[in-house]
């Protein structure tokens, strides 16, 4: 079978191969080690080669839409179009990685039929469309991609209605888009879990583990830091971002000296950070599911965190994870003084992952088996019209 993976996300060919830097698309990269299915990535951005070539990777190949500025989509889209609609001929199914520019192209393209062809798709919808880029953005800008993001949600949910399966990263997800037969599965890396050193020995240290955006809320774990006066106790910023400099500076003119900016590290040394160290701040103001939180209970750190959208679930009520709704930086010290002075059992208590989850290689194969037979027959119609 022909499997088409539609991404945003940035890939990157490394000795030959297509690697990502997300845990979304690293069970999406280990089917190509299956020597059954030949697994066709469609990226809008990535690194690593030049917009037109198409780099061959054993049974896997990454092809790259045009890249372009929100100026210039007016103009680029069309060539986006038509490059999603000739790469789209050739797969017998396909997996929507939302949301996406990329996948709404794409998804639009499904349900129109421009192959003459009704490839049987499925659809992995990961965070929230707008809140991420409407906190972002200045008043009067809202203003004008409001509408725009309305749109692209509403595209979004028919592509959902129309695809055989749907499975969102969380219940809070899935909520914004109605569809019958959906399930969850977070984009949980199990065996970088499985690998990680842990240790009973923990450093003097906090934390916080995000990109550095307004929606993330790296300030407020700073400010929390420092209004808890933690003697001897550092806290570790792991990631990067728009937002960094802001935070360097607003640390050295508030005399907070005990912080240190790690910048972007691997996710499995994020892990192996967050596993050696007491407690994990997760102060966003928008998370799809809180993926952060459950890997710091999963190695055995305490988690304090905003409760924002699928957070909850992600820390299941876990015994080590303290729930603080107030954005108030002193409310947030004195839930990290509660964390840090109370003795628990480290771990997710047992549950590691819960039976209503389902994992992204599950996804696939349940592809293989609910749509496997028709995409065999496209596959034999496709041979008959060449004449092979």
């Amino acid at each position: 079978m022909r499997i088409g993976v539609v991404t945003d996300q940035r890939l990157r060919i490394q000795d030959g191969h297509i690697v990502s830097g997300t845990p979304l698309t690293g069970p999406l990269l280990a089917l190509c080690a299956d020597s059954r299915d030949r697994v066709s990535f469609l990226a809008r951005m990535w690194e690593g080669a030049a917009e037109s070539s198409v780099p061959d990777c054993g049974n896997t190949e990454l092809w790259a839409l045009p890249e372009w500025h929100m100026l210039e989509a007016a103009r680029a889209i069309p060539r986006a179009v038509m490059e999603a609609v000739r790469w789209l001929r050739s797969q017998d199914a396909v997996v929507l990685v939302m949301p996406s520019l990329s996948g709404l192209i794409v998804g639009s393209l499904l349900i129109l039929k421009p192959s003459r062809r009704a490839q049987p798709f499925i659809v992995v919808t990961r965070t929230f469309l707008s809140d991420a880029i409407l906190m972002r953005l200045r008043a009067h800008e809202r203003l004008v991609m409001r509408p725009m993001l309305r749109v692209m949600e509403s595209i979004t949910r028919l592509i959902c209605r129309r695809a055989q399966d749907a499975l969102f990263v969380s219940s809070a997800v899935r909520q914004g888009y109605p569809f019958g037969n959906s399930k969850i599965a977070p984009e949980v890396d199990w065996g970088a879990l499985q690998r990680v050193v842990r240790t009973q020995r923990r450093r003097d240290r906090i934390v916080y583990a995000g990109r550095l955006e307004v929606e993330k809320n790296p300030l407020l774990a700073i400010q929390a830091f420092a209004k808890a006066n933690l003697s001897g106790i550092e806290l570790s910023i792991v990631g990067d971002g728009s937002q960094r400099a802001m935070l360097e500076e607003y640390c050295r003119v508030h005399g907070i000296s005990d912080v240190v900016f790690e910048g972007a590290l691997s996710h499995e040394s994020v892990l192996n950070v967050m596993a050696q160290s007491r407690l994990v701040l997760v102060p966003s103001l928008s998370e799809a599911f809180g993926l952060v939180a459950f890997e710091g209970l999963a190695v055995g750190a305490a988690v304090v965190h905003s409760g924002a959208g699928g957070l909850d679930e992600a820390v299941g009520g876990n015994m080590n994870a303290f729930r603080v709704t107030d954005l108030d930086p002193e409310a947030w010290a004195n839930a990290m003084l509660a964390a840090l002075s109370t003795e628990r059992a480290t771990g997710l208590d047992g549950r590691l992952r819960p039976a209503e989850w389902v994992t992204l290689e599950e996804c696939v194969n349940r592809l293989r088996v609910v749509i496997g037979p028709q995409a065999s027959s496209l596959r034999k119609e496709r041979t008959v019209e060449r004449g092979e």
